[in-house]
Parts: structure tokens; sequence; C-alpha cells
């Protein structure tokens, strides 16, 4: 039986530490150049001059089909969206020290055919440039955010608790669905200047204003807010957030002096509860407004969804809702709103896609008006 001679061991030993070696620098290789494609992958496109400053620039684009039923015809309408619309958006932040942030942020609205004045006599009203925020904001956990200039008063929550994950198609405001559309006088068959917003939105409220705003720290689950702003305008809010079992629960209750024309005082409330587990959802809201006549107007809005792992894409999130409001215009009118909406989320890619359907009503106005059918279709990218 022949043996290896001893030389032969070694060099075998050799070869497999050299085999090792080199092994060992491959995958040192790849490491770096992950990293190297790691850091690319995060560096910032947008770069302040100051190096202290982090600046990031984003932005959406939201855009519409709507056909609309208005008993006179079917007609489809191109749009974007009130609900979200299309902006190009810029923030920058600074963190002085760990007691302090500064940050800014400035956005603009970019809207072809914005939906307050899109309606059957006027399709296509072209682009409309607004600004949105321009404001300053200071923050820090022991006195809370401060921010000044252009932006969201205090008392604006429907966004933000509404938990039911179909807010871009279905805003607890229903009337932002398509707040330019005339109702048809059914007296004359012809179209009223009465629009959506007349009845279910309020164009001047308290929304997006120039204002000085202030947002507490958190404690025990309550924040509480307020806004000044000019024309003897205000507005206080307190939000509470809290994850008990199973469940999540938020809820805001707000009061503004003088949000708009003919209104001199508003209180609104709003809760929404969700089971995390199945999806289950319940928003609930209502406003009391004292009216400049010496009325009071109320108006009321229960919304049921479910957020569901349908797909891998993301969650599917359902609703359906009511709305309700009375003596809005005149002593006993009513206006009514019912909708249905499912949207599938794409948060890998920044994606949404909606459709639904909503109806409008309104009775006890001096004007017959027919109800209106609007089915819209959506898609948002964010980025």
């Amino acid at each position: 039986m022949l043996t290896p001679a001893p030389w032969a061991h070694a060099q075998a030993s050799e070869n497999e530490q050299e085999i090792a070696e080199r092994i060992d620098e491959l995958e040192a290789r790849v490491a770096e150049l992950e990293a190297e494609k790691a850091a690319k992958d995060t560096e910032p496109v947008v770069k302040a001059k100051n190096k202290n400053l982090n600046v990031t620039l984003g932005g959406r684009v939201h855009r519409m089909v709507m056909v609309v039923d208005d008993t006179l015809a079917t007609d489809a309408f191109l749009t974007d969206s009130e609900q979200g619309p299309t902006v190009l958006s810029v923030k920058a932040e600074a963190k002085p020290s760990d007691k302090l942030t500064i940050g800014a942020n400035l956005a603009v609205a970019i809207q072809q055919n914005r939906p307050f004045k899109v309606n059957q006599e006027e399709p296509n009203p072209g682009i409309d440039i607004t600004g949105r925020f321009a404001e300053v904001t200071f923050s820090g956990p022991a006195f809370g955010k401060l921010s000044l200039g252009r932006g969201f008063a205090s008392a604006w929550l429907s966004p933000e608790l509404d938990l039911s994950g179909t807010q871009f198609a279905s805003l607890l405001p229903v009337g932002m669905l398509a707040p330019g559309m005339l109702f048809v006088d059914g007296s004359t068959n012809e179209y009223s200047e009465i629009t959506v917003g007349t009845y279910f939105i309020d164009v001047e409220r308290l929304l997006i204003i120039d204002r000085l705003r202030w947002d507490s720290p958190r404690f025990a689950g309550l924040q509480l807010s307020g806004s000044v702003a000019a024309d003897s305008r205000w507005d206080t809010a307190l939000r509470a957030r809290y994850k008990p079992g199973g469940f999540t629960v938020v809820g805001g209750a707000t009061y503004q002096n003088e949000p708009f024309d003919g209104v001199d005082r508003r209180y609104d409330a709003v809760v929404s509860v969700r089971h995390e587990p199945t999806g289950v959802n319940l928003t609930a809201g209502g406003t009391n407004d004292q009216l400049a006549r010496g009325a009071t107007a109320r108006s009321w809005i229960i919304k049921v969804g479910w957020l569901a792992d349908l797909f891998p894409l993301g969650k599917t999130a359902f609703s359906a809702d009511r709305y309700d409001v009375s003596d809005l215009r005149v002593d006993g009118d009513r206006g009514t709103s019912y909708g249905f909406f499912v949207m599938q989320k794409w948060p890998t890619y920044g994606l949404d896609l909606y459709v639904g359907v909503r109806r409008f009503e309104v009775t006890g106005n001096p004007v017959d008006l027919e109800p209106l059918l609007i089915v819209p279709f959506g898609v948002v990218f964010n980025f």
C-alpha cells in the first residue's frame, strides 16, 4: 500500500490555507461594496448649504376620475383632489441639543382641475397653485411644539383621528370629495347655484391658515393645542390616544372662535376605535355651530371600517359612513350623505389606489334640489 509523502501533506495544507485566505478577501470586498451601495442609497438627494441641517424633499401626486350623475346627465371629470392634494414639499431640521429641535416646512399645492372649482358648467378650470405650508417650528420635550406661519390650525382633527385607513378617499368632512359640483334645481331642470360645498363642507373654516400654534407635550395620553390667527379667529383642541389591550383609541374635542363668515362659535368632537387583531374600526364625530343669524346648526357622522390583510402588497381598507347636517342655511333644511369606499395600499412604493361611491341629498331648502351620485376612482403616489 502506497502512502503520501510528508511533503504532499504540507503542500495540500498550504493550498487549503491559500484558498481560505482568498475567500476571506472576496467576502471582505463584497462587504465593502455593499457598504458603499448602502451609503449611496441613504445619501440625501437634497443637501443643505448649512451642514448642520437635514433637508428632505417630498410630495404627493393625487389624481381622480369622478363619474357624476346629477339626474340631468352622467359625466366623467378628471381632477386633482382636496383630500390630500398634489403637493411638493421641502422640510428642514436642525438639532442644536437634545432639548431643542428647529424645523421649517414649506409646501405648495399644484392642482390641475381642483375639485373646489370643477363643476358641470366648468369641467376644466385649469391649474391652481396655492401655498399650503410656510412655517418655522421649535419643539422640545419640556415645552412641546411652537409653530409660526402658515399651516394647520389646532382644531383640524379629521385626518389624524380616523383609524379606518381610507382618509385619502373619504375624509370625515365628506364634501371634500367634490365640493364644487352643482345640485340640479328639480323645478326648472337647470343647475342651481348650490354646490356640494354649500352643505357638506365649510370652505373658510379654520383649517390651513397663517397662525401661531402651540402643542403641549403628551401627558398620560393627552395633548392640549391652541392657535391664534388674524381677525379675532382662534381655536383650542384636546387630543387623546390610548392602546388598551388589543385596541387603539383616539379622540379629540375643539372650540373654534369665529372660524368663518356666518359662524360665531363652533364645537366639535371625534372619537375612533380600532380592534388591531381584526382591523375592525368605528369612528364617530359631531359639530355644533352657533350661527350669526341666531340659529344652531348640528352635524354628525358615523363611519365603520375594516383594515384587512388580503394581499401581500399591503393593507386593504374598507369603510362605510353616513353624514347628516341640519339647519345650516335655513331653519329646517337637512343634508345627508352616504358613502362606501375601498382603498388598497402598497407602502413599499408609496402607492394607494381606491374606488368608492357617495350620494349627496339636500331637503328643506327653498330650492328643490335633486340628489347627486358620485363614483370616484383615485390613485395617490407619495414620494
